[in-house]
């Protein structure tokens, strides 16, 4: 992968950028926890195009200020707390992993922390990250309960909300009141997780197999693409910046904006986020191409 610095930072953010990348490795396993959440395409495409992948060093900077974290997380010393431990698994023949943040040993069992920096929004309620979360962190408690025998006690995401605002903690209802806000995440059975877990292995295992035989990729869902239907959204005036609400539905917008005169209506066309922003391989995805060519 490519680093570039369109922005001129300091040598000394790209020199710990690219440590921060060197030392990463799944062991000698298949797939890490995170790759197996990948969708199909997108692992197969970083494979392919792996040397051709561009990032500038500004879009990793908050994966950096993460790893930060972890560093001064791990400065603390408790005899109960497990931490940055990489665990493996084998299932159907195939070898996964995952690398646990904290795992606190009680009386009772395991307590599974991860830490993740990201946004305000993605801890309130009806986040699209609720779902990927709970599965990654059942998957890391699939990894623990096999390896140490132990019952799974707790899930839990520490968020530290890199865009807290105290102002909307204090006015906007269910805004988190405090920049570190802990989530509870569902603890599935053994049963359920295995189950998810070898669902994640064949698809990635079949989706390999067709690529090798035909070159034919599989397509990445609407939900793999985190694609949002169209939105219409209430501004206070044409300057603003920020939607007092945003709706699903144009006529619902309209009833809002016609009890204030000053309020206009905004359509915020239907979007593949995860496309536009956030894949480091959607320049070499015809799926993506497509999707434009099409106007969607």
């Amino acid at each position: 992968m490519k680093l570039t610095n369109k922005y001129n930072l300091p040598v000394t953010i790209i020199d710990a950028i690219q440590a921060q990348q060197a030392a990463y490795s799944r062991g000698e396993a298949y797939k890490s926890i995170t790759g197996l959440m990948n969708p199909p395409r997108i692992d197969l495409l970083t494979q392919k195009h792996f040397k051709d992948i561009s990032e500038d060093v500004s879009d990793s900077v908050w994966r950096l200020m993460g790893s930060a974290v972890h560093v001064v997380l791990d400065a603390g010393n408790r005899n109960s707390h497990i931490k940055e431990e990489r665990i493996f698994m084998e299932i159907d023949g195939k070898v996964i992993s995952g690398a646990l943040d904290v795992q606190e040993i009680t009386d009772f069992g395991v307590e599974i922390t991860d830490y993740k920096m990201t946004k305000a929004l993605s801890v309130m309620e009806g986040s699209y990250k609720t779902k990927s979360w709970t599965e990654q962190l059942n998957c890391y408690a699939e990894l623990v309960s096999s390896d140490k025998n132990l019952p799974i006690t707790a899930l839990k995401v520490c968020a530290i909300l890199r865009d807290h605002d105290e102002r909307q903690a204090e006015t906007r209802e269910g805004y988190p009141p405090t920049p570190i806000h802990m989530v509870d995440i569902e603890i599935w059975d053994t049963e359920k997780r295995r189950e998810f877990i070898r669902a994640r292995l064949t698809e990635h295992v079949e989706a390999e197999e067709v690529y090798e035989a035909t070159g034919m990729l599989p397509n990445c869902t609407e939900e793999e693409r985190w694609k949002r239907g169209d939105k219409w959204a209430v501004m206070p005036s044409s300057s603003a910046k920020r939607a007092k609400k945003v709706f699903d539905s144009e006529n619902e917008a309209k009833e809002l904006a016609e009890t204030n005169s000053k309020f206009i209506v905004e359509h915020r066309p239907a979007t593949s986020m995860r496309c536009e922003k956030y894949c480091a391989v959607s320049k070499f995805c015809d799926q993506y191409k497509q999707e434009i060519a099409n106007g969607e």
